[in-house]
């Protein structure tokens, strides 16, 4: 599996925490209880079995949801997602907490036809986990702009050219952190983050939110000779594209 694809896939908040080393499954999602929900999801979205459907509605939503329409309309939305989502592949996992410990998870898939669908599910905390609601909608832009942002800083920390580290900086940089240090500074880092991770795999990502407006990546990474570094920064998500305000980087 690409690294940046893998990258992606760990994108997800608590979502890790849970299980940062687990062996991911056939959709490369960890084992963990939220990773073993969708992918329970995504088989019963691929079968085009109707009682398979059934199953995993009785099995996986919570009862206020599953009593919120009548199974009818439950059948015919899995009918459309299996319409338009069947041989998609998993491209990101997202989480977003709020104050009262609810979560959502948010799936990225693309499909055989290259389209990214935005698959939304709220999830009540229990054991197992189940779903209280859906919903699912195709994504005009393609990938989401955080994780544009994510992939895009790690091809140009791989990147040894310090033109691709400027043009990431003039690019992805809020103003006030651009004039925070002068360029040279600015490149020396991105020198110092090539020496050490360039190669290097993410073995886990949390991505939490500061108040709706900014973003915390936590990203744990390891280097081919078993360094261990965490890479840290913040995002400015009110504007387009997201913004870093913040990078640092230190060894585990």
């Amino acid at each position: 599996m690409n690294c940046f694809k893998h990258l992606l896939l760990l994108v997800a908040g608590f979502f890790v925490i849970e299980s940062a080393f687990a062996q991911p499954d056939k959709w490369g999602l960890p084992s963990s209880p939220n990773g073993t929900l969708i992918a329970a999801l995504l088989d019963a979205v691929n079968d085009s079995d109707a009682s398979a459907h059934r199953t995993f509605i009785e099995s996986h939503f919570t009862s206020e949801f599953q009593n919120a329409m009548p199974m009818e309309n439950h059948l015919e939305q899995f009918q459309r997602m299996h319409e338009d989502l069947t041989g998609g592949e998993v491209n990101g996992v997202d989480m977003r907490m709020t104050p009262d410990g609810s979560r959502t998870l948010m799936v990225v898939l693309v499909t055989p036809e290259d389209e990214y669908w935005n698959l939304s599910l709220d999830v009540q905390s229990a054991d197992p986990p189940k779903i209280a609601g859906m919903n699912v909608e195709m994504s005009p832009d393609g990938p989401p702009p955080v994780e544009r942002v994510i992939r895009t800083l790690m091809e140009t920390i791989n990147d040894s050219d310090p033109e691709a580290h400027r043009t990431f900086i003039e690019t992805y940089y809020s103003p006030a952190f651009k004039n925070d240090f002068p360029m040279e500074e600015h490149l020396q880092q991105f020198q110092q983050l090539h020496k050490d991770l360039a190669g290097a795999n993410p073995l886990s990502v949390e991505a939490m939110s500061q108040g709706g407006t900014d973003e915390t990546i936590s990203m744990l990474m390891e280097t081919e000779s078993g360094s261990r570094f965490k890479l840290e920064f913040d995002l400015q998500t009110t504007t387009t594209p997201p913004r870093l305000i913040s990078l640092s980087v230190q060894s585990e």
